[in-house]
C-alpha cells in the first residue's frame, strides 16, 4: 500500500489545511507532494471541500471575536461583583476595577492585533485563498468523475437499506436528510470504483472519527470497520487501510524520510481531537435542542389537559343539574301518585252515584284528573330525559377528570425524565469545557 497504493484524502482532512498553522500546513503539503503521483480524491470529496471551505474560514476568524467577547464579558462580571462592595471597609472597589481594566487592555490589544494579522494573511474569500490554490494544484487531474444521476439513485436506494441495517459507512449521518446523508457512502463507492479500475490497494486518510468508519471498542479506535475492509477486498481484490491525518504523517515520515516536525504532528493531532470533540459537542447540542422542543410541546399539552379547574367545573355543573332534575323527578312522582289516588277515588264515586248529579260531577272530575295524569306523564318523561342527559354528562366528566389526571401524571413523568436527560447533557458539556 505504501509503495504503490492510491492515497485518498477525505474532505475533512483537506479542510483541516485551513486550521493548521503555516508551518504545519507546509509539512503536510510536503508529504502530499512526495506522493503526488498517487494522490486521488473522489468527486464527492472535492464537492464537499468546495461547499464547506468558506464556513471553515469564517470559523477561524470567529474564534477571535469569541475570545474577545469572553474577555470583555469577564471584565463586566468582575466590575459588577466588585461594585457590590463599594462600601466595604477594607476594599477599594473602584481602584480594583481600574487595575483589572488596565490588566486586560494588553490582552485585548494582542487579540485585536492577531485578528488583523489573521485577516491579512489567512486564507479567505476576501483575499487570495492560498489553501485553495495548494489543494487545487495538488489534485489537478486527480479528481474522480461524478456518478451519473441514474447511478446516484441506485446508491440512494442501496443507502436506505444499508442505513436501516446500520451497514457502514454513513448511517450516522442519516438525520441529515436525503440526499445529503449519503455523502460518505458516495465517497466509499467512488473509492472502490477507482481502485477496481486501476487495480491498486488504497490508503484512506480521514479525519472522520465516527463509528460508521472505524471499529471502536471501549472507546479505543482499533482500525477500519471489518465490513468495509471486506467490501473493498470483494470489489477490488486489494486491501485498504485507514489512517487519521496524524497517523498518516507519522508513518509517511518514517516510510519516505520526509521532513515532518514533532510540532506539526502535535498540531495535527490537536486539530483532529478538536474536530472529534466538536462533533461530539454538535451531537450533544442537537440532542439538547431535540429534548427542549419535546419539553415545550409536552408543557403546552399539559397546559391544555391539566386544567383541573375546568374539568372540576364541568363535573360539578353536570352533578348539580343531575341532582336538580332528580328532585324534579321525585316531585313529579309524588304528584303523579296523588293524581292516581284521586282517579281511583273518582272512579269509585262515579260507580256508586250512577247517573245521578253526583255521579255526573264525579265523571267530569275524573276526566280532568285523567288529563292531568297524561300531562304529568309527559312532564315526567321530559324530566327523565334531562336526568339521563346530565347523568351521562356527569359520568363523562368524571371519566375525563380521572383520565385527565392520569394523562397529566404521565406527561409530568416524561417532563421529569427530559429534565434528567438535560441535566446529564449540561454535565457532559461542562466536562468537555473542563477538558479544554
Amino acid at each position: 500500500m505504501w509503495n504503490t497504493g492510491l492515497v485518498v484524502l477525505d474532505a475533512s482532512t483537506l479542510l483541516n489545511m485551513y486550521r493548521y498553522s503555516a508551518d504545519t500546513r507546509s509539512d503536510f503539503v510536503g508529504v502530499l507532494n512526495h506522493l503526488r503521483d498517487r494522490l486521488w480524491i473522489p468527486h464527492q470529496v472535492a464537492l464537499e471541500f468546495q461547499r464547506n471551505r468558506l464556513e471553515v474560514i469564517d470559523q477561524q476568524r470567529a474564534a477571535f471575536d469569541s475570545i474577545i467577547k469572553v474577555v470583555a464579558s469577564a471584565e463586566s462580571t468582575v466590575s459588577a461583583e466588585l461594585r457590590k462592595y463599594k462600601r466595604h471597609s477594607s476594599l477599594n472597589a473602584e481602584a480594583l476595577i481600574a487595575d483589572y481594566q488596565e490588566a486586560t487592555k494588553p490582552i485585548l490589544k494582542t487579540l485585536e492585533s492577531a485578528r488583523s494579522v489573521h485577516d491579512e494573511n489567512a486564507p479567505g474569500y476576501l483575499n487570495q485563498d492560498k489553501v485553495w490554490d495548494l489543494v487545487t494544484q495538488l489534485f489537478d487531474g486527480r479528481v474522480g468523475p461524478s456518478f451519473s444521476p441514474e447511478d446516484l439513485e441506485k446508491i440512494y436506494s442501496d443507502g436506505r437499506e444499508r442505513y436501516a441495517a446500520e451497514i457502514p459507512p454513513g448511517y450516522e449521518d442519516s438525520k441529515k436528510g436525503e440526499p445529503q446523508c449519503y455523502g460518505d457512502l458516495i465517497v466509499w463507492k467512488e473509492i472502490i470504483r477507482k481502485a477496481s479500475e486501476v487495480g491498486l490497494p488504497a490508503i484512506f486518510v480521514t479525519d472522520d472519527g465516527k463509528e460508521d468508519w472505524w471499529r471502536i471498542h471501549h472507546g479505543k479506535t482499533l482500525g477500519p470497520r471489518v465490513e468495509l475492509v471486506e467490501e473493498f477486498m470483494s470489489g477490488t481484490s486489494h486491501r485498504i487501510h485507514f489512517y487519521s491525518p496524524e497517523q498518516f504523517l507519522r508513518l509517511a515520515k518514517d516510510e519516505y524520510s520526509v521532513p515532518v516536525s514533532d510540532a506539526a504532528l502535535g498540531e495535527v493531532q490537536e486539530v483532529s481531537s478538536r474536530q472529534v470533540e466538536d462533533h461530539v459537542r454538535n451531537v450533544i447540542f442537537a440532542r439538547q435542542k431535540e429534548l427542549l422542543q419535546q419539553k415545550r410541546m409536552l408543557e403546552r399539552s399539559l397546559a391544555r389537559q391539566d386544567d383541573s379547574r375546568v374539568r372540576n367545573e364541568s363535573y360539578e355543573h353536570a352533578l348539580a343539574a343531575e341532582l336538580q332534575f332528580r328532585a324534579l323527578a321525585e316531585d313529579a312522582r309524588d304528584r303523579a301518585a296523588k293524581v292516581r289516588f284521586e282517579i281511583r277515588h273518582l272512579q269509585h264515586r262515579a260507580e256508586v252515584e250512577g247517573d245521578g248529579q253526583a255521579g255526573i260531577e264525579a265523571r267530569e272530575a275524573l276526566m280532568v284528573a285523567l288529563d292531568h295524569q297524561a300531562r304529568l306523564e309527559d312532564e315526567m318523561a321530559a324530566i327523565h330525559n334531562q336526568l339521563d342527559h346530565y347523568r351521562s354528562l356527569r359520568n363523562a366528566a368524571e371519566r375525563e377528570r380521572e383520565m385527565g389526571s392520569s394523562r397529566a401524571d404521565r406527561v409530568r413523568t416524561r417532563i421529569a425524565d427530559i429534565d434528567a436527560d438535560l441535566a446529564e447533557i449540561t454535565q457532559a458539556l461542562g466536562e468537555l469545557d473542563a477538558g479544554r
